[in-house]
């Protein structure tokens, strides 16, 4: 599945709420992981023992700030120990009938007895309204975190882009004047070389 974007206003009173992880959205099989694009990632067999032979959706995840770190090691193709430093953050069951509650039950049941040291269920929460996403979204990005996800109740799973599921993140931008450049050299003679000062 993938998000929309939330348009402020929408009401998302009693939706699902969880951190928008930066990492690697990734596709377990039941043998292997895939990307998005259908690229396989090669995790090492420690890495992926004790997960089900079931289809899990979810994100390999090194933590906050870390995205390039994160796709450096999950790029690699000689299962190395670097991914030791990720974990594998499970937030649906696409091979599970039935609505979102019940998937995110089915994964803790499935997990629980497996207990693989690599994989765990992405936590989520109902959202009290507006003003508790705004502070949501304050504290989590406050913390260096990108943003947050909201997944409608009673939901099912779609595949491709779904109303379902929205994302939200906080973007900074600011104006300036630009009052200098310097020309390209070399092999970018007759482009913008560089910006030596701006006023705001």
């Amino acid at each position: 599945m993938l998000a929309e974007t939330w348009t402020p206003g929408a009401d998302v009173n009693g939706w699902w709420v969880s951190e928008k992880l930066e990492g690697v959205r990734a596709y377990w099989d039941g043998q292997q992981f895939w990307s998005r694009q259908g690229n396989r990632f090669y995790a090492p067999d420690w890495f992926i023992a004790g997960l089900p032979n079931m289809p899990l959706d979810g994100e390999l995840w090194l933590g906050r700030k870390a995205f390039q770190r994160t796709v450096s090691v999950v790029r690699r193709q000689d299962a190395s120990n670097h991914w030791r430093e990720l974990r594998f953050v499970i937030f649906d069951a696409p091979g599970c009938s039935g609505v979102f509650e019940n998937r995110l039950a089915f994964i803790e049941r499935k997990l629980k007895p497996l207990r693989p040291a690599f994989a765990e269920p992405r936590r989520h929460y109902r959202c009290r309204g507006e003003a508790h996403l705004e502070s949501e979204l304050e504290r989590i990005t406050a913390l260096g975190g990108e943003g947050v996800m909201l997944r409608q109740p009673g939901s099912r799973y779609e595949a491709g882009r779904s109303a379902t599921l929205l994302k939200i993140k906080r973007f900074h931008d600011a104006e300036a004047l630009v009052i200098g450049h310097k020309p390209g050299a070399g092999r970018h003679r007759g482009r913008l070389g560089a910006l030596p000062g701006a006023a705001g």
